[in-house]
């Protein structure tokens, strides 16, 4: 068993850009340009192929957010590797009411370099549900695994309104 705790200072990116991950979804507190001095501090627990963390962030004049997440592996051999990912977070904006977001996701690893991912995030507070799918294939790598050539896509959908008005994807 293994377990870390953080605590530092970190620029948060305004966009997820590793294809084979869970994406944390990116729902900045002020425009980029603010992105400065950003605090973030969190610990985690991993054990057996799961984890469980727990961070918060301050960004200064734009407001904070507390986030859960947690791993669990599915299914794992030599060459495959299948994960379910989960998050639930709260964001408090400066002079704005907070609001949750939550949100899971599948994602597969081949050993060979290959990879997809499909999942949704939530904001109930303004009923918007974003679903994701991304995938990666190796199309060359180096025999000392330090080089590598990947082909990659990706495609999301944002969706307004409640159940009935939903649009699929």
């Amino acid at each position: 068993m293994e377990a870390s705790l953080g605590l530092g200072e970190e620029e948060i990116a305004p966009e997820f850009s590793v294809p084979t991950h869970f994406p944390v979804p990116t729902t900045p507190l002020a425009p980029e340009s603010v992105n400065e001095h950003v605090k973030q501090f969190g610990t985690g627990l991993h054990f057996n192929e799961h984890s469980f963390s727990a961070t918060r962030t301050n960004q200064p004049g734009a407001g904070s957010q507390t986030r859960l997440d947690g791993s669990a592996n599915l299914f794992k051999t030599p060459s495959n590797r299948l994960d379910l990912n989960a998050f639930k977070s709260r964001t408090q904006p400066v002079g704005s009411p907070s609001f949750g977001s939550h949100g899971a996701g599948l994602n597969w690893n081949n050993a060979n370099g290959h990879g997809a991912s499909a999942g949704f995030d939530r904001t109930p507070a303004i009923k918007e549900t974003n679903l994701y799918a991304r995938g990666r294939a190796n199309l060359w790598q180096s025999k000392n695994r330090q080089t590598s050539l990947d082909a990659f896509g990706s495609a999301s959908r944002t969706v307004f309104g409640s159940k009935k008005r939903q649009h699929k994807l």
